[in-house]
């Protein structure tokens, strides 16, 4: 028997299937689009992707889906998400069992990278961490004695909405997520182009190359709007990070994300959380890290995470 699991990565680009092995090792992978249209034609790119993969597959032991939105693990169901029209709830793992006759096993995308973590990341050396994912958006998922806290609902985990005031003269409303995820930046500086018309991240945008990283960068040149996102973005994840910590007193912080691709981040947070924590919070964090699992990855691995975790108990 194939002893790999087939990971289900769903975003709103792109859904990326691999073949994943206990050990993390990633045999095989290929990226399908997604389709956002409507939500029967998003469950439609979903099911067509896994079909045209798993023909190819040998035996699979499950299949674990990662997804945007409020997920309910217990009952295979999709309830809910924004960025992709799942306006009323999916019995998705029902759907795809139908088609594969392999076991499969849904939650969050964030859930299922925090779950990569415990079992292949920084759980390694410990039992009580906390990942933030900072991407398009910011999302966290918390591990406590080595069991992810999950809230009645499955919904804990919303970072992204904590509000932490208007910085600067910036553009976000004063939420984490506006002011500092890619998306949230991206946005920032689409309004300010009115404001600051010379901008080169006006040129970014007309090629396509408009992102957190190209902001980061050209704030580091000099660019005034450029400066004001990204310095309020740094802000604010020191202020959101100080609050995570104070609030649940993890013994680790683990980021990922496309955002920490700006490797100074990660240091400008670690001043910030050590010159403001509460000192007894401070003092018991062993670590504040970005996370050592490629993060192309991490999604597909968050994936196959959901899929060995449950087959394990089945």
């Amino acid at each position: 028997m194939n002893q790999a699991v087939l990971g289900v990565d769903v975003g709103g680009t792109n859904i990326q299937i691999g073949l994943v092995t206990e050990t993390g090792k990633i045999v095989a992978s290929k990226k399908y689009r997604m389709n956002r249209y409507s939500q029967d034609e998003a469950i439609a790119a979903i099911i067509a992707a896994i079909d045209d993969f798993v023909k190819s597959a040998d035996e699979l032991k499950a299949i674990g889906i990662g997804l945007v939105g409020h997920i309910n693990p217990e009952n295979g169901v999709w309830e809910s998400a924004i960025n992709i029209p799942i306006t009323k709830p999916v019995p998705l793992a029902q759907l795809i069992l139908e088609k594969t006759k392999v076991p499969v096993f849904l939650d969050n995308d964030v859930n299922a990278a925090t779950l990569a973590e415990m079992k292949w990341g920084i759980g390694k050396e410990t039992k009580n961490f906390i990942y933030v994912n900072v991407g398009t958006g910011i999302a966290m998922g918390m591990v406590e004695n080595a069991k992810l806290i999950r809230g009645i609902t499955n919904y804990a985990g919303e970072v992204g909405h904590m509000y932490i005031g208007r910085l600067r003269e910036g553009f976000g409303d004063g939420y984490l997520e506006t002011i500092c995820s890619g998306g949230g930046m991206v946005k920032q500086a689409l309004s300010g182009f009115e404001a600051y018309p010379d901008s080169i991240l006006a040129s970014y945008h007309e090629d396509g190359h408009l992102h957190s990283g190209t902001i980061f960068q050209a704030a580091e040149n000099g660019d005034k709007l450029a400066t004001i996102i990204a310095d309020q973005a740094i802000e604010g994840l020191g202020i959101g990070s100080t609050n995570i910590v104070n609030l649940f007193n993890p013994e680790h912080l683990v980021f990922g994300g496309g955002v920490f691709n700006h490797l100074p981040l990660l240091e400008k947070i670690r001043r910030h959380v050590d010159e403001n924590a509460l000192p007894v919070s401070r003092n018991s964090l062993k670590s504040i890290s970005i996370t050592s699992l490629n993060h192309n990855d991490i999604g597909l691995l968050g994936a196959a995470s959901i899929a060995w975790m449950n087959e394990k108990r089945s």
